[in-house]
């Protein structure tokens, strides 16, 4: 049949979220959608346009930095490919796990939502086999679950099973909600008797209310299956430090910056200020170091830039450290491009830079027009990249422009670029035992003179230079 093009029938893939088990549930969903469709029928470049449609913004941002070739980026079977390598490489089995171990119900959670959040999260923990898997889930039951007489009574079974575990858990939750209603009707006909019934009319706050709920951890839609499917469950929050949040939703907020954009840099002196031309047969040098942020920790090569006033990147470095848009802390710096035109950050990632046992704390500003890593004079000159002197050069001696010794002054060029006058008095005072008039013996070890029988005594007629010190006695000598 005939392809027709309806975006709302993609199916959406967030590989920042979906992951393990739910990116082989999308994979299915795509395979149907191209079978029912007709889209398996059409041209392998309709195809990619499709498949393109599908990712979030984040996950095309990824997949166009994954390296793919000219053929590779043709191919949807390939690009489909390299995105499993992707969320396969970046699964950290030991997180995983932790994460499934602090699992908990929460107050107010029904046993069958936390069962269902166990099980999102042991997708992604490799457990050896199925039955490994039921009995992880069984044992966090028994860990995690609030009621304590529903815990005391699982332990009491014998040899208990997952599918017996939630049997007991489910008829113990269903007995106490049914006491509760049951309680809650008593005490309400009581209260009818001694109390007017109250107004039907809703308040004009909720009446009038069209806000629609959202996720704590995130901000965004409610999830579906509990906390565990936030894409902020176990991140910290890059404002408080503390887990299960995004910056954004933080209640601890940073004092209110200045609305007004900061500009950065002038003339060419701003973010891209370096100059790489298409042509050069020298790239411009990089090196790697380490780069941490509260949740993750990548090597990267970067690119020094002496003239840059701030440390940026594009979006791709926040999938390399385990972090989320929306983590991000606000920026206001507005950088100008070697062109002149403005870049407007979507945020600023708190980091700190390593280069072998060298450390230094900056902010990484976040731009979506950004490609790689770039870090600022600033950071350059504290990891040891640039200098202590620059911009100025380093002087390995003094270089002294005069000669003369009487009492004018005398220009010279100290080590750390600047220039001081020195006097005829101001060098004596600084080295008075060369100028005392006193022969001292030389430091070190104790030595013979053994003359050789039969020598001839020879002169030297060349010159020999007298230190100043010395000169006055000498010539009254001689």
């Amino acid at each position: 049949m005939p392809y027709v093009f309806r975006q709302g029938d993609l199916p959406k893939l967030d590989i920042q979220i979906d992951r393990g088990s739910d990116f082989a549930a999308w994979q299915a969903q795509w395979e149907s959608y191209m079978s029912l469709s007709g889209l398996s029928e059409e041209s392998a470049d309709k195809k990619v346009q499709a498949l393109n449609l599908c990712f979030s913004r984040e996950t095309l941002s990824i997949v166009q930095n994954l390296g793919l070739s000219d053929t590779e980026k043709a191919d949807v079977a390939a690009i489909i490919s390299a995105i499993k390598k992707y969320i396969d490489g970046h699964i950290n089995e030991s997180v995983e796990r932790r994460n499934f171990r602090r699992r908990s119900q929460q107050p107010g959670e029904t046993f069958d939502d936390f069962v269902l959040a166990l099980r999102e999260l042991v997708k992604t923990c490799n457990f050896c086999s199925n039955d490994c898997t039921r009995k992880n889930i069984r044992d966090q039951i028994i860990e995690g679950i609030l009621d304590g007489d529903t815990v005391e009574d699982l332990l009491q079974e014998k040899d208990l099973t997952l599918d017996r575990a939630m049997q007991v858990c489910q008829a113990q939750e269903a007995a106490k909600r049914q006491r509760a209603s049951m309680s809650s009707g008593y005490h309400d006909s009581v209260a009818a008797l001694k109390n007017p019934p109250p107004s039907r009319r809703k308040p004009l706050s909720q009446a009038t209310s069209s806000h629609p709920p959202t996720c704590s951890g995130c901000g965004n839609k409610p999830h579906f299956g509990g906390r565990s499917r936030c894409p902020a469950f176990g991140l910290s929050c890059n404002i408080c430090g503390k887990l299960g949040h995004f910056a954004k939703v933080c209640c601890s907020k940073l004092p209110q910056p200045d609305t007004t954009p900061t500009p950065v840099g002038t003339n060419a002196l701003s973010l891209l200020s370096t100059i790489r031309h298409v042509t050069a047969t020298d790239p411009a040098p990089k090196i790697t170091l380490n780069i941490s942020s509260l949740n993750g920790t990548t090597a990267a090569t970067i690119l020094p830039d002496s003239g840059a006033d701030i440390s940026a990147a594009g979006e791709e470095i926040l999938a390399h450290l385990n972090e989320h848009i929306d983590n991000l802390l606000p920026s206001t710096t507005v950088p100008k491009a070697a062109n002149g035109t403005e870049m407007h950050p979507v945020g600023k990632l708190p980091i700190c830079l390593k280069l072998g046992n060298t450390e230094f704390s900056d902010d990484l500003h976040i731009y979506p027009d950004v490609c790689g890593i770039l870090i600022s004079w600033k950071a350059c000159k504290n990891l040891g990249i640039l200098p202590d002197c620059y911009p100025y050069p380093p002087a390995v001696t003094k270089a002294i422009c005069t000669t003369t010794l009487d009492e004018s002054p005398i220009n010279i060029i100290s080590t750390d670029a600047g220039t001081s006058m020195l006097t005829k008095d101001s060098i004596i005072n600084e080295f008075p035992r060369v100028f005392d008039g006193i022969i001292r013996a030389m430091d070190g070890e104790q030595f013979h003179i053994h003359l050789t029988s039969g020598a001839k005594p020879f002169c030297v007629t060349s010159p020999r230079s007298i230190p100043f010190a010395y000169r006055d006695k000498l010539a009254a000598e001689l």
